[in-house]
């Protein structure tokens, strides 16, 4: 009897340390770091469009642990000794925000740059066709676009848009080719899109999503930003570094 309760005792604490070792055991999705979350800024902004990590190198999946070299060196010439990082050779960069007409089926963008504001809205497969918007994910917000009201700058002889009235809620959803393949959920995005790849914000934390919608990074960050299609800037516990996207 003595044996029986002993070997009950053992297969349950066996039982228990297996449980253990198993909840312990890391995913087979464990995120990589390129570089280790080390880099004290309230915010990186990266322009994609300057090449700084020369993408086309990158974008292979080759060499990636060259990027911590290359970022120190980036840091080297534009760290100003500000909280803030702008990796970003200092031309015109403006900032795009796209926009849904759900009752007309329309998408557009709003956009502002050096030229001034503009507003576009298009046809779904007009939209789409543009090959700036073909395969890559966006983000939308809902708008009446009968709604958006024009303002003239006589000063300045600009056209403004005046959103105020127009916006329908302030989420964001994902649209891939003229689909959406999420809810209107989604807090904030990321400016830059990397092959099929987008960053979004829930709630307080940050993830990537696929073209499908499926999360590629999970929601646990203070900030992404992408870099290309295999790295993004990533900010944990405070600190930037940067980390593989698989």
């Amino acid at each position: 009897m003595k044996h029986r309760v002993k070997y009950w005792v053992l297969t349950v604490i066996l039982g228990f340390v297996i449980a253990l070792a198993g909840e312990a055991a890391p995913s087979k999705n464990e995120l990589v770091w390129i570089v280790e979350p080390r880099l004290s800024y309230n915010i990186i902004h990266y322009c994609q469009g300057c090449d700084l990590f020369n993408n086309h190198e990158f974008k292979r999946g080759t060499n990636l642990s060259d990027m911590g070299a290359k970022l120190n060196e980036l840091i080297s010439q534009f760290d100003y000794g500000s909280e803030y990082l702008y990796l970003t050779e200092g031309h015109g960069y403006g900032s795009m925000d796209y926009k849904y007409d759900e009752k007309k089926g329309l998408y557009g963008y709003y956009y502002f740059d050096e030229g001034g504001p503009q507003f576009i809205m298009r046809q779904r497969d007009d939209f789409f066709q543009e090959s700036d918007y073909v395969n890559k994910p966006l983000a939308f917000k809902k708008i009446d676009s009968d709604k958006v009201k024009m303002i003239e700058d006589e000063e300045y002889d600009e056209t403004d848009y005046d959103f105020s009235d127009a916006q329908i809620g302030d989420k964001y959803a994902v649209a891939y080719n003229g689909t959406f393949v999420t809810d209107f959920i989604y807090d904030e995005r990321d400016e830059n899109t990397a092959g099929d790849k987008i960053a979004v914000k829930l709630g307080d934390k940050w993830g990537v999503l696929d073209k499908d919608g499926n999360t590629l990074i999970p929601f646990e960050f203070d900030h992404i930003t992408l870099i290309n299609e295999d790295a993004v800037f990533a900010k944990y516990n405070g600190k930037y570094g940067i980390l593989k996207v698989k």
